[in-house]
């Protein structure tokens, strides 16, 4: 990721790509662990019920770019 990031900003913006890649990249991993931190909590059946039809959402998502 790296190396595309290098290979396809502009050289002027390199530094702000970087720093907006991993500003993302640590927003990501807190909104992980707080979701995980409210699995622990509560029924395990719910989140696994979510998690299955996150799925074809993401199917149907993905057919939807796709066709532009």
């Amino acid at each position: 990721m790296l190396r595309l990031r290098a290979d396809h900003s502009p050289e002027r913006r390199r530094p702000q790509v970087f720093t907006t890649g991993a500003g993302l990249k640590i927003s990501a991993a807190a909104l992980g662990a707080a979701l995980a931190a409210t699995a622990a909590v509560g029924d395990v059946a719910y989140y696994l019920l979510g998690a299955a039809l996150l799925q074809p959402c993401a199917a149907l998502g993905y057919a939807a770019l796709r066709r532009r």
